[in-house]
């Protein structure tokens, strides 16, 4: 954590975070109003709208986050702020959660409408480039979005790393004892000679 957070209190505040359930306990100690509490982050004065359950870190894997912040308030991104105004980047991945009678076909049609609005409005970022969004599960996110078949990569990959490191271990340790043995040669054959079993 980078943010120097000196004190919890109630004043008027500006933007707005949601805390991790790890950061509320350790750094806020567990109070249990804290929700409408104010932070100082930086010299600004933030309200804390939330406290994530516990064991929830998003969906990046092997990366814990401490606060959650709308995208909006750039005064807190340390690099490049100003991506967010460049309509060409494409930094953000958006997790959502469907209404009940909602499907992903709908919600697909509703965001096909929303880029064709787009595209109208802003046709040299969205028009002639053909940009759009697609809508998944995120079970079955595709690779490289920190989703779950990224998860499965790479436990493939450490499980081969640690395969290789062991069997490297392995001949270092094999080696050493036959070089051992070879430069004994000589005193066991004398010790043969002499008769010893």
């Amino acid at each position: 954590m980078f943010w120097d957070l000196p004190e919890v209190g109630h004043r008027s505040a500006t933007q707005i975070f949601v805390v991790s359930h790890q950061f509320w306990q350790v750094r806020l100690g567990g109070a249990p109003d804290v929700v409408g509490s104010t932070l100082d982050v930086n010299g600004e004065i933030v309200q804390v709208a939330g406290v994530t359950p516990l064991g929830f870190n998003g969906h990046f894997f092997a990366i814990t986050h401490a606060i959650w912040m709308p995208l909006t308030q750039r005064q807190f991104w340390r690099r490049n702020p100003e991506r967010l105004t460049d309509r060409g980047d494409r930094v953000v991945n958006v997790l959502a959660r469907l209404a009940p009678e909602r499907s992903l076909a709908q919600a697909q049609a509703e965001t096909d409408a929303l880029f064709v609005r787009l595209g109208e409005q802003f046709p040299e970022s969205y028009g002639e480039r053909g940009v759009g969004a697609r809508i998944v599960e995120f079970r079955s996110l595709p690779q490289g979005t920190g989703g779950r078949t990224t998860i499965a990569r790479l436990a493939v990959l450490l499980g081969t790393l640690v395969g290789l490191v062991l069997l490297v271990t392995a001949s270092n340790v094999a080696g050493m004892l036959l070089a051992r043995s070879a430069s004994q040669g000589r005193e066991v054959a004398l010790r043969m000679a002499l008769g010893a079993s």
